[in-house]
This record gives structure tokens, C-alpha cells and sequence, in this order.
């Protein structure tokens, strides 16, 4: 709403419980069992923007109703799993491809999977303002290094551009051109072949030119049912976000998850019988392990993230949910051509929050039924009243 799209259209037609005031700030207790959800959002998304042309859709989302969209956004959807390829390889096929976000929160694990077609167009890659850097020195080689002054390191990557003025001596990269750089240092990136060009004398600057370039996404039925090296970006490592093992081991608890919920036809239901609810869960765990065996057996199989995402996967908790749909709305923003977007899937999950030991959790009969079952159901009832109590 805040990012003022020109019209929003909401579906859900569940009922509104108790615990649904844990995770959604726009429900209150007098709608409980009397509004389904979209009615009970309404007007508190509305207040957020009133220029936002909102409505609401009840009932089945048709092929039809979804032409009518340019990006449509689905989330905690796993009953159906065989429905969502559908529907996205009904996105994909239109003349101009519907944008597609697929995403939900799972206790303290979330996912979000982005496509946005074969043939996405970014035209600014990260929303900056374009750089430029005064120049200190330009080599005759094959390929020239450019130097830039000292005092200003660059931020240029590997396949950026740049377009010279103002050089001295070395005239023939002055020009309206853009150059592809190949970055080999902090202060350094080197172009074409400069071996026949004029001695490089003094001055000039390199500024960075924005070219437009275009992306090609998966499908979500490739990317659910293929895993493969590529998914799993350095990047994520680096900033501590994900290893490889864990990325595979979250992505294979989903697609169990989904595929479970969709054998159960009545989606993901936890047993009040602990012997089992108990057996539910191994039996899940299993197939997982199976599962990831069977599409990629180079990685270790990790039974504690698997068993945790499935034990608590009929819950949500208001931060995670929080977060996720921060980082779902930035996707949608992307879907306009501005800033570089995901790939494929992304995780996030916070399960270092729980205790070392698996001891399970016994809902207390108080808290049945009520806003803060999840929160009790995962932390436990010792938790929830520390909790409850600080100040």
C-alpha cells in the first residue's frame, strides 16, 4: 500500500481465529469466528493509503481473474502444491509475463520464491545514483588497467560500464561509449585493449553508466523439484546468512511439507495425540531424507532442521512474519524494472531461538485456542510467561 500501486486486490476467505492475532496487526478479538480475514484487513489497509484502489476477491482464483494482474503474490499455499506450478506456468506463458511471488512462514522458518519470466529487464541495478571517479593512471596493454585516484575507491563490479571524459593523451576512450569493466582491484579495473591507443598524460574520470540488462528466472516447478549448485549463491555465506547443507536441508523440509499437505488434502495439522503427532513427524522426516538423498545426495542430510521446521510448521510468530513480508513487499517494488531482484528461492529461519534439548512442548488447556498458542507452542509455557513479563 505504502508503495503506492495503483490497485490491490486481496484473497482469503478463512475465517479469522485466535491465534491469527499473534502474526497480523490488523485483526481484533470481536472478529474471531465472524469475519473471514480479507473483510477483517480491510479497512486497515485502506488507512494506510487511501489513493490505493483496494479490493477484495472471494472465492477460487481463476486463470482468468489472474490475467487481469501484473503481479500476483500467493502465500502460505501447500495443499495444492500441483494448482501453484499451474498457475505459474500460466504467469510465465502470457505475451507480457505475469510477475510471481510464492511465500509463507513456517513457526520459525520462511521462505520466498521470486519469478519474474525468461525475459526480466532491469534497467537500474541497485537505485544509486551513478559514481564517478577521477582517473590516475591508464596502461598501453591488452587488456588497459585503470587506476583511480586514492582518495575514492571505486564500487564497480565485474561487468559494469563506464564512460570516459576529459583524458589527456589517451583521447581514443574519451567518447559518449560504454565499456564493460573487469574489476582488479579496490582502486583498479581494467577495459579493451589499449596497446595501440596514445600514451595516457593526465587527467580525466571514468562515470559509471547504468545499462539495462535482462534476467531469466525458473519456474517454480524447476526450482521446487530440482536442486541444484547454482541455487545456493556465495553471497549468502559470506554475510553469514546460510550455508549450502542448511539452504538444501530448508528447501527439502518445504517440498515435504508440501507434498505431505497435498497427500493429506487438508493441509498441515498438528495431532493433540503426542505417540501421534510423533509418528506424523517422523514419518515426514523421513520421506525429507529420502527426498534429498534421492535429488541431492552431496549433501548431508540435517535431521534437527528438518524435524524442527516440520514440528512447528503449523504455527507463525509475528517478528518472522514481519521480516518476510518486509522482504516481500521489496521484491514487488523490483517487479517495476528498479533494483536487481531474487532468483529463485531464498530461506530464512530462526531456529537457533530454540533450546538445545528437544523436550516437547504440551500446550497448556489456557492457552488453546487463543492469540498465544503459537508463540506457547513453540517456546513452550515457561517461555511465553518470561516473556509475558518483562518489562
Amino acid at each position: 500500500m505504502l508503495a503506492m500501486p495503483k490497485q490491490l486486490t486481496i484473497q482469503d476467505d478463512e475465517k479469522v481465529k485466535a491465534s491469527d492475532l499473534a502474526s497480523n496487526p490488523f485483526l481484533s478479538p470481536s472478529d474471531i469466528g465472524t469475519k473471514i480475514r480479507s473483510d477483517a484487513v480491510f479497512n486497515g489497509l485502506k488507512a494506510l493509503n487511501p489513493n490505493v484502489d483496494l479490493q477484495i476477491h472471494k472465492g477460487d482464483v481463476s486463470l482468468d481473474k489472474l490475467s487481469q494482474f501484473n503481479l500476483v503474490i500467493f502465500t502460505d499455499t501447500f495443499s495444492n502444491l500441483d494448482k501453484l506450478f499451474d498457475i505459474n506456468d500460466f504467469c510465465r506463458s502470457q505475451k507480457e509475463p505475469i510477475g510471481f511471488i510464492y511465500t509463507g512462514c513456517l513457526g520459525l522458518f520462511s521462505y520466498l520464491f521470486v519469478d519474474f519470466g525468461d525475459h526480466f529487464k532491469v534497467y537500474d541495478k541497485d537505485g544509486e545514483a551513478p559514481k564517478w571517479y577521477v582517473i590516475d593512471n591508464i596502461t598501453k596493454a591488452d587488456p588497459g588497467v585503470v587506476t583511480v585516484d586514492h582518495s575514492k575507491p571505486h564500487t564497480l563490479n565485474t561487468g559494469d560500464f563506464v564512460r570516459f571524459s576529459d583524458i589527456e593523451g589517451m583521447t581514443e576512450l574519451n567518447g559518449p561509449e560504454c565499456r564493460p569493466v573487469r574489476v582488479t582491484s579496490t582502486f583498479s579495473f581494467s577495459v579493451e585493449d589499449t596497446s595501440e591507443f596514445n600514451e595516457y598524460k593526465r587527467g580525466g574520470r571514468a562515470e559509471e553508466v547504468k545499462v539495462p540488462f535482462t534476467i531469466s528466472f525458473k519456474s517454480l516447478r524447476d526450482s521446487m523439484t530440482n536442486f541444484l549448485d547454482e541455487e545456493f549463491l556465495q553471497e549468502w555465506s559470506d554475510f553469514r546468512l546460510l550455508t549450502a547443507t542448511r539452504f538444501f536441508n530448508l528447501k527439502v523440509a518445504l517440498y515435504t511439507l508440501c507434498m505431505f499437505s497435498h497427500m493429506q488434502q487438508g493441509g498441515i495439522k498438528a495431532s493433540q495425540d503426542p505417540a501421534v503427532e510423533e509418528a506424523r513427524i517422523k514419518q515426514i522426516v523421513d520421506s525429507a531424507k529420502n527426498m534429498l538423498d534421492e535429488l541431492k545426495p552431496d549433501v548431508k542430510f540435517d535431521e534437527r532442521i528438518v524435524k524442527q521446521c516440520i514440528q512447528f510448521s503449523q504455527y507463525q510468530l509475528a517478528p518472522l512474519c514481519s521480516f518476510i513480508g518486509g522482504l516481500v513487499a521489496i521484491e514487488a517494488i523490483k517487479f517495476a524494472g528498479k533494483y536487481t531482484p531474487f532468483k529463485g528461492f531464498f530461506f530464512y529461519d530462526c531456529l537457533a531461538c530454540l533450546p538445545d534439548e528437544e523436550t516437547p512442548v504440551q500446550i497448556p488447556k489456557d492457552f488453546v485456542g487463543t492469540r498465544y498458542e503459537d508463540i506457547v507452542a513453540i517456546f513452550g509455557p515457561e517461555a511465553f510467561e518470561a516473556f509475558r513479563n518483562k518489562r
